[in-house]
This record gives structure tokens, sequence and C-alpha cells, in this order.
């Protein structure tokens, strides 16, 4: 009869052949965009959503696969049992074809994550893993609810949002504190916690640089759940200019687009340019042809229509799996022709439809063939 550590130690070696059949089917979806034909607009959502993973769970994964794809020889590494899975994760934001056979033997040689993190820190100065800033929801007093011995005073320090330098903080200090459950914080890549799916599958690409090679601050602030659902949607709209859907940068969108309306400075700026053009003599121009007839020559979508389309549809990607699932997906949307105009497609509202990126790819790669869109894209990638 079989002990209790025979029997767990079997089940523990079951357990770690079972997790590496996963990952290789998980690796074969990756590579045939088997999670968008489901519906689902990322591979992280996919698995927090379908598969009913944790965010932390599905991150790892989600990092990991990413690696292997681009990186075979790792994932040959983990499936032997060298490398564990958390450890890829670590490296995900750093690896890249310069120094992945360094990182490999790193990886394979050291045992501990607390060994493999220092040896990043020394040997990239760049802090180990994703950035993982949250905003969660907390419970706060209504002032009705407080008397007036604890209501706290104007003055008081601590009852003010902080703004202050981190330059005295290492990396380690940035990252834990990075996001606490009230506060949002000074972060490299934006908020995780922030339930935006194509954020998510960007988010292993940002890494927190070290503090010291520039001044930074922290901004801690409490939102009322109208202020965060503005700023879920400001993340959501700003997408196609913030690729990486960070909190800082939509700050820096708000306050220039504040500061352009408002500040003195920037509109006595403005008037001078229109007195200057105003004084500049007038050069007769042959007429253009309007800007819709010209983008329905081009094939583009006028901006009117772009908008209906887009509030037809929900302002959401109108992807729809064989089983019915349609894609959640509300930011990096684009217009999608049904019939494409090379086939003879018009942009004609009835033949527009929103897609996120990932699935308008996904419906060019079913029309025209992957190994040819792979060709577009991979000639679009590497320029002139």
């Amino acid at each position: 009869m079989e002990s209790w550590i025979e029997k767990i130690t079997h089940s523990a070696k079951h357990e770690q052949a079972s997790q590496i059949s996963f990952m290789k089917l998980l690796l074969e979806g990756y590579r045939n965009k088997e999670y968008a034909k489901a519906g689902y607009n990322n591979l992280f959502t996919f698995l927090s959503q379908k598969l009913q993973f944790s965010d932390g769970a599905a991150g790892r994964r989600n990092r990991a696969i990413r690696v292997f794809d681009k990186f075979p020889l790792l994932f040959q590494s983990y499936c032997l049992g060298k490398i564990p899975l958390d450890h890829i994760s670590l490296v995900a934001s750093v690896i890249d074809e310069d120094n992945f056979l360094k990182i490999h033997q790193i990886l394979v040689s050291k045992s501990s994550t607390k060994e493999i993190k220092e040896w990043l820190v020394l040997n990239t100065g760049q802090a180990a893993g994703p950035v993982k800033p949250q905003i969660r929801p907390i419970v706060v007093n209504s002032p009705n609810n407080i008397n007036a011995d604890q209501r706290p005073c104007e003055d008081q320090h601590e009852n003010k949002d902080e703004l202050r330098p981190l330059e005295t903080m290492n990396t380690d200090q940035a990252n834990s504190d990075l996001f606490n459950t009230s506060t949002v914080q000074k972060s490299s890549s934006g908020a995780e916690g922030i339930n935006l799916d194509s954020y998510k599958e960007n988010l292993e690409s940002d890494i927190v640089n070290q503090v010291s090679t520039q001044l930074a601050f922290r901004l801690s602030i409490t939102l009322t759940e109208e202020q965060k659902a503005k700023l879920d949607r400001a993340l959501e709209v700003s997408s196609h200019s913030n690729s990486t859907l960070s909190i800082e940068k939509v700050i820096e969108m708000a306050l220039d687009s504040l500061l352009e309306k408002k500040d003195p400075v920037k509109k006595q700026a403005r008037a001078e340019k229109r007195k200057e053009r105003k004084n500049q003599p007038k050069d007769r121009k042959t007429p253009k042809k309007t800007g819709e007839k010209m983008a329905q020559k081009r094939g583009n979508i006028p901006q009117h229509i772009e908008r209906a389309v887009l509030s037809r549809d929900s302002y959401q990607c109108t992807y729809t799996s064989k089983d019915g699932t349609r894609c959640g997906a509300k930011s990096f949307l684009e217009i999608d022709h049904r019939i494409p105009v090379s086939c003879g497609g018009t942009s004609d509202i009835s033949n527009l439809r929103s897609v996120c990126r990932c699935h308008n790819q996904l419906l060019a790669d079913e029309i025209f063939g992957r190994e040819f869109m792979d060709g577009k894209r991979y000639r679009n990638d590497a320029g002139p």
C-alpha cells in the first residue's frame, strides 16, 4: 500500500505533466489565434473570462506563452522541467533576441526567484516581472456620517492629495507602492486593475525603469465611482494614441487639453498666430475635392460615417464566435469593410462594422489567408 509521501509525490508529477500539456495546447491556440475565433480579443481575456483563471495566473501564462512563441528553446527547457513557469514570467519584459541565450542560461542555472530578480536588476538595470498597478474599490465614509470630532481639518497634510518626489526611492520600493488599494500612483505602464482587455494584452511589455534615471513624482488620489468610470472611458477612447493604455499618458493628455483651452499664455499665442495668418497675402489655389469624395475614392471612411458605425455598434467590437460569444473589447476599435474594398466593397454604412484590432486581423486572415497577411504586416513593421 502506498504511503502518503508516495501518493503526494505521484500526484505532484501528474500535476506537472498536466500543466505542460496545458501549456502546449495554449501555445498552439495562441499561434492559431483560437482565442480570437472564440470571441476574445486577447489570450489574457480568454484565460481569465473563459477558463476562469485569476488575473495573476492568467497573466503569468499569457506572458510565458508570448516568450515561448518567440523563443522555442525556452519552451523546450520548460517542458523538460528545467525552468519553472513563474521564472519565465519574470523575464518576459526584458528578454530579447540579443540576450535570450544568456537569460536562458541564468534561468537554468539559478533555482530561486530571488537570485533571478537580483541578476536582472544588476545586469539589465530593470526590475523583474510586469508592473501590477491596481485600482480597487474602497469604502469611503460620507461626510454626513462623520461627526465634528472625526472630520479632518482642511490643513491636515494627510487629507490632501499628495505629490512628492520619488528620487530617493529605489526600484523595489516603487514597485511595492504602485497603486495601493485607495490610490492612483506613478508607474510606467498604466492600470491592470482597470478592466481593459487590450491593456492587459500589452502589460507584460512594460517595466519599471530605475527611478534614479529621472525625477518622478507620486500622485495619490481617491476616485469616486463616477470619476473611475470616466477614467476607464478615457483609457478606452485614447487607446490608439496611448497604445499601452497608460494612466500617466491619459492624465498628460487631459492636462494638455485643459491648458490649451484655459491657459492665457497659450490663448495669447494662438491669437498672435491668427493675426499673422490674417496679415499674410492669400494665394489663389485650385479648388480641391471635398474630403468625403476623396475618402470614397481612396476607399477610406468619412468621419461622420465612422462615428455612425461606432454608435450603431454601441462602441464595442461586433465579432461574434460560432457559439454566440461577442467580443467585449471597447478599446483599439477599427472600422472594417465586410466586403473588402479590393473585392468591390464600398464605404457605405451597411458594409461597415466595428471590430477590435485583433479581430480585424483575424477577419483579414480568413479572407486573404494568414500567410499573405503576415507577409504584409511584416513589411509594414519593417518600414521602407
